[in-house]
């Protein structure tokens, strides 16, 4: 039987509360001469977190939305959108009886803004993996194996955490322990579930 070494968190929407796109427009539309459409905002935050778009073209976008050109608003709307979990995070070091690492879409100017003002959070993390710096996102298996091989670990000697089923489902099928995050307390339950199975 395997034992359980590496813990592997998301983060949006598990480190940070709820979803960041609707955070990040609602930030936005403060800045905005008219209403945002969030489907289209996700859009191209998603192009983002692929590395198919660049933050300065998706600033230029949501200018020709309505948004406000000022580069300084805008960078705060996306500081702003971070609502972190702070209850989970407080708990870090209760769980570094595993590696910790997160593997996570996320966009260019959040992983600045992670890097420069959060680094003592980051530096909890064994391993830290972005979509936008290696161009492939979840549910895409490539990612999952990209940070395996690069981390030199095992799926079935890890446990990961996701608040998206498809990104559950995809790491079930790669032998990854996997939690569907909905609550800091079932995941605290199925934590101790996993870990003692």
């Amino acid at each position: 039987m395997m034992t359980i070494k590496n813990l592997i968190f998301d983060w949006g929407g598990v480190l940070t509360i709820g979803r960041y796109t609707p955070s990040l427009v609602a930030e936005l539309q403060k800045i905005s001469e008219h209403v945002l459409d969030v489907d289209r905002v996700d859009g191209l935050v998603c192009q983002m977190d692929s590395g198919k778009l660049s933050y300065l073209d998706f600033c230029t976008a949501i200018v020709n939305m309505g948004v406000e050109d000022s580069s300084e608003k805008i960078d705060l709307a996306f500081k702003s959108a971070i609502k972190w979990n702070s209850n989970l995070v407080s708990k870090l070091n209760k769980f570094k009886i595993f590696n910790l690492y997160i593997l996570s879409n996320n966009n260019p100017k959040n992983v600045e803004i992670l890097k420069n003002d959060f680094s003592s959070l980051l530096d909890n993390f064994k391993g830290i993996y972005f979509s936008c710096e290696y161009k492939m996102t979840k549910p895409n298996s490539s990612f999952f194996e990209l940070m395996l091989h690069d981390a030199d670990i095992l799926a079935e000697e890890s446990i990961f955490v996701d608040d998206k089923e498809k990104n559950i489902l995809a790491a079930s099928r790669l032998g990854f322990k996997a939690i569907l995050f909905i609550s800091n307390e079932q995941l605290e339950k199925d934590l101790n579930s996993l870990a003692q199975a």
